[in-house]
């Protein structure tokens, strides 16, 4: 297990991946259990350092209830997004997923920040993310 500032991480299972959220935006995807490695979470804090604990009490809600789904135009080969706008913290949190599972058909989290209301409207005014 690798220490990061002092706490242990573990790699974390958040739930199975909602499929049939997916496929009302056209991904069909096999079931499997969607996973937030070690190295996701080194990645998520070094990139998104201050928001990252504000996001990860609510990844296995964005997972089991997603609020917005879809790509992005520059990721549509590679993955898909699953996105919670947490009402009561004022908080839209946004999970990239591996579109490929690994070989026990775990998909794997890239990454998970925050995204503010104006990059939300923004993504689904350009139907890069759809209401689920």
């Amino acid at each position: 297990m690798a220490f990061e500032g002092g706490t242990r991480l573990r790699g974390i299972n958040l739930g199975d991946l909602p499929v049939e959220c997916l496929e009302k935006i056209g991904l069909t995807l096999r079931a499997g259990i969607v996973h937030f490695s070690i190295a996701a979470q080194k990645h998520a804090m070094t990139r998104h350092p201050s928001e990252y604990e504000l996001c990860v009490p609510h990844l296995a809600q964005a997972v089991a209830n997603p609020t917005y789904v879809g790509q992005a135009p520059d990721h549509k080969n590679k993955g898909f997004e699953l996105v919670l706008h947490v009402q009561k913290d004022s908080l839209i949190v946004l999970i990239a997923i591996h579109f490929k599972p690994s070989k026990n058909g775990v998909y794997i989290v890239k990454s998970c920040y925050p995204i503010n209301a104006s990059t939300l409207d923004r993504r689904l005014r350009k139907k890069h993310l759809f209401r689920v």
